[in-house]
């Protein structure tokens, strides 16, 4: 059920391997942020194998089922395969972008809103679609027109989206990591797979060029898919570094909250 290890030390051959949000039963609603236990739906697939068992893992996961907020409180993970985000029914209940299937009373899964435009409604599917980093809306680019507000992009798939965006910007590292991505105007064009990077055309096989989002070595993890995203332990500080043409433009130690 886990999307892969993401900083952990390498399971031993033959081993079970989950990550310790699992294997405490414990995840943060992407929405309230709050720690609490996952609804017990049948639907989840148990590892086999023998386990790794760590003294630091175990303390982990001992920590995490602390943080419960409310043990009448279950979160549920969104069924799309490659997501990994859980989410209070309570907390997206009301999300017109939610795709419960079947009613919303009796459901039994749902797709999470960061899987639609929240202007358009449709999937991103058949579309580039870029998710906020900080909030449960994700956006077209095609939608993303002039009368939308200020936004900023800062990779492939990530931005900060209309309603964020302010709030960053009255922060001295938020205005950093947007003016870095501002240096650089990136369009996809997803046929010719062309980027335009200050006016001028290259293909994808061109390296070293544009801006780009450079993350602790350790969350690479072997194998991980390209879709699925970076977890951090809430308090743990990580550093991040946006590259432009080769170089170092920011450097920014950031604390997971």
């Amino acid at each position: 059920a886990c999307l892969g290890p993401i900083g952990e030390p390498p399971p031993a051959k033959d081993a079970a391997w989950r990550c310790c949000e699992c294997e405490a039963g414990v995840h943060r609603c992407w929405i309230c942020k709050k720690h609490d236990a996952v609804e017990d739906t049948g639907a989840d697939i148990k590892s086999s194998g023998p386990k790794i068992v760590l003294q630091e893992r175990m303390n982990k996961i001992a920590q995490l089922k602390e943080m419960v907020s409310d043990p009448d409180l279950k979160v549920r993970r969104c069924s799309v395969s490659n997501c990994g985000r859980y989410y209070h029914i309570s907390c997206i209940g009301d999300n017109k972008f939610a795709n419960f299937i079947g009613d919303r009373a009796g459901y039994s899964s749902f797709r999470c809103p960061l899987h639609y435009c929240c202007i358009c409604g449709k999937s991103g599917n058949s579309k580039h679609l870029l998710n906020c980093c900080r909030c449960a809306n994700a956006y077209h680019v095609a939608c993303l027109t002039e009368d939308v507000g200020p936004y900023a992009r800062l990779t492939k798939k990530l931005m900060y989206c209309p309603g964020c965006y302010d709030e960053v910007n009255q922060d001295e590292s938020g205005r950093a990591a947007i003016e870095a991505a501002k240096q650089t105007t990136v369009s996809t064009n997803y046929k010719q797979r062309v980027r335009t990077t200050g006016g001028s055309k290259r293909k994808r096989g061109d390296k070293g060029r544009g801006l780009k989002l450079r993350l602790p070595a350790k969350r690479r993890a072997r194998g991980q898919s390209s879709h699925s995203g970076f977890v951090f332990e809430e308090g743990e500080t990580y550093a991040v570094t946006l590259m432009l043409d080769g170089k170092a433009v920011l450097k920014k130690e950031w604390v997971c909250s």
